[in-house]
């Protein structure tokens, strides 16, 4: 059995197993032994420390026993008892010796097959030089270092368990995935009449604000056509003194019309002042413009009557109303003028500029984009299968890119016709992607115009 002993300077535990240790022909009791060493009893020979001697081992069985041939190097004495060390022991004794501690623990020195089959093994080298029996250091550290490994292994137990939750909550809080392009804060900006590009102000990303000029079109084509027009009505004028007319004397409703014609005319002159230092807009503008060549009209249009019926000859009709025709021209050619310089309705950025100095554009032609101060919204598409399980208000969330961080939104509109009044409903049907409109829950999110980002369709698990 396994003894308790004090903690010597031992490099293996010991035990009380019997044992004889035979030196010089005479036998010995071991009071106990490990696989490096024993203690002898009753020995009387004075040794030096560190003094080899030959001796041999003999393991008494039921009805055998086998003797081995060792050294002995001796280390101590403390009473009766003298410790030896096993100095010279080959392989297959010390095989044997381990052999024997176990069978006699379990009780079965009976089978001693197994020890003598020992002798009958072929001798294979082995990095195992000590004993398998541990000492108190090294069962200490063996220890530590299995509830270190312990620890680690529970570590990793724990994150794996988390990894496994957090897949799983994914899985089925998220329902979709998409990629959306971000929208809403820009304003397109075209001219107001047609005509070629003769000068640009601003680069892509200037800041601008609503008193910004944007870009300019060439003037030298009216300017040339209102020198015309000035040259054919002095000629109308000269031809239209030497016709002899006669006028009526009920001019009334002539002077109320020219009043009116002169108090619109004020308006005009007041509302181009506005547009000028950007306090009006071009539409606003151009009602008041409408309004004035309206009172004009209408004014021409009386003159022209009651000069028709006081003039004799038919010839200055004709020239009444050519004179009319061009005047008209010429007013609008003016107007035209104040429409060559385009100006920024809203503070932004410029974002892109689609034309360039010698393009020819008209009124409907997109000239620049303004990426404007507004909320952005997203816009993306899912297939038709997909869309069933998306509903307004859901939860979604955003990653940008850019601002490297994720952002709370919902969804707002379902459809193409959310962001396109146009659309037909049958549209809708027959397209195999629906249009989804998220917008943030926050009104101050600020992303670049036209940025990709990365979508998840929330559902709350509760």
């Amino acid at each position: 059995m396994a003894t308790v002993e004090a903690n010597y300077m031992r490099r293996a535990h010991r035990v009380d197993i019997p044992i004889i240790i035979v030196i010089d022909s005479v036998a010995y009791k071991s009071k106990d032994w490990s696989m490096t060493g024993a203690g002898v009893e009753n020995f009387s020979k004075e040794l030096q420390k560190d003094e080899i001697i030959p001796a041999s081992i003999v393991l008494a069985l039921k009805e055998a026993k086998i003797e081995m041939p060792i050294k002995l190097q001796f280390k101590l004495k403390r009473g009766t008892l003298s410790g030896f060390e096993f100095a010279e022991i080959s392989q297959k004794n010390k095989r044997v010796l381990r052999e024997f501690l176990e069978l006699s623990i379990e009780g079965k020195l009976e089978n001693i097959d197994g020890l003598l089959s020992i002798y009958n093994e072929p001798i294979v080298d082995t990095p195992i030089k000590e004993s398998v029996v541990l000492s108190d250091e090294e069962e200490s550290v063996l220890k530590k270092e299995f509830a270190k490994r312990s620890k680690l292994y529970i570590k990793l137990g724990i994150i794996l368990f988390i990894v496994l939750i957090l897949t799983i909550y994914y899985n089925t809080a998220f329902v979709y995935r998409s990629i959306g392009t971000v929208s809403g804060n820009f304003v397109k900006i075209s001219p107001s009449v047609s005509g070629k590009i003769n000068k640009i102000n601003v680069h892509t990303r200037d800041k601008v604000n609503q008193k910004t000029l944007l870009f300019e079109l060439d003037d030298k084509m009216i300017l040339n056509q209102i020198d015309i027009i000035d040259e054919k009505l002095a000629d109308l004028n000269s031809r239209y003194k030497n016709v002899t007319t006669t006028f009526s004397p009920d001019t009334q409703v002539l002077n109320i019309l020219k009043k009116d014609m002169d108090r619109s005319y004020k308006a005009f002159s007041s509302a181009n002042k506005l547009y000028e230092r950007r306090i009006i807009s071009s539409i606003d503008l151009d009602r008041v413009s409408a309004d004035y060549l309206k009172a004009k009209v209408k004014y021409l249009q009386e003159k022209s009557n009651l000069e028709r019926k006081n003039i004799a000859q038919g010839s200055e009709s004709n020239i009444i109303s050519l004179k009319t025709e061009l005047e008209l021209r010429r007013e609008e050619l003016i107007n035209k003028l104040n429409y060559l310089r385009v100006f920024s309705e809203t503070n932004g950025i410029v974002y892109a500029i689609k034309s360039h100095i010698g393009n020819y554009v008209g009124s409907s032609d997109e000239v620049m984009v303004i990426e404007t101060d507004e909320p952005s919204f997203v816009v993306c598409k899912l297939k038709q299968e997909e869309s069933v399980n998306i509903r307004n208000g859901m939860s979604v969330k955003v990653y940008s890119a850019s601002k490297d961080k994720t952002f709370d939104a919902h969804i707002e509109t379902i459809g193409n016709l959310s962001l396109n009044t146009e659309s037909e409903i049958t549209n809708e049907v027959s397209l195999k992607e629906v249009t989804i409109k998220v917008v943030f829950d926050d009104d101050n999110i600020r992303l670049p115009l036209n940025e990709r980002v990365k979508l998840w369709f929330y559902k709350p698990l509760v």
